[in-house]
């Protein structure tokens, strides 16, 4: 995937869905995207130069001939952005306190537990 973007993103998680769908990314060298994503092994920095530009998809058809290519996504699941959200707002809790609050908001009906809210 080329992500031409010219001006700088915040967060550009098309890199991580492309990781998701098992394909690399080429994108240009400034501002997030030059720092988002780095730990996942699929993208491909370019800067506006022809050499560079081209050391970039010489790079990317050298990735693109291993035939076991992996990408960590582990950091971008739903699970881990929300416990650093938590973490960030100081909302974690203990997983005593956890445990306690889902076991309340169980109620038997007919034998069975449902969820509340």
């Amino acid at each position: 995937m080329v992500l031409p973007s010219i001006c700088a993103e915040n967060a550009p998680l098309s890199i991580v869905e492309a990781a998701m769908l098992g394909l690399p990314v080429l994108v240009h060298d400034i501002g997030s995207l030059s720092m988002f994503g780095d730990e996942i092994g699929n993208k491909f920095k370019y800067r506006c130069d022809t050499a560079s530009y081209r050391a970039a998809l010489d790079a990317l058809i050298r990735h693109l001939g291993q035939p076991n290519r992996r990408y960590d996504v582990a950091e971008y699941h739903p699970q881990r952005y929300a416990q650093r959200l938590a973490t960030a707002l100081r909302l974690e809790r203990s997983n005593e306190q956890a445990k306690a609050t889902h076991a309340d908001s169980l109620v038997a009906t007919d034998g069975g537990a449902f969820p509340i809210g």
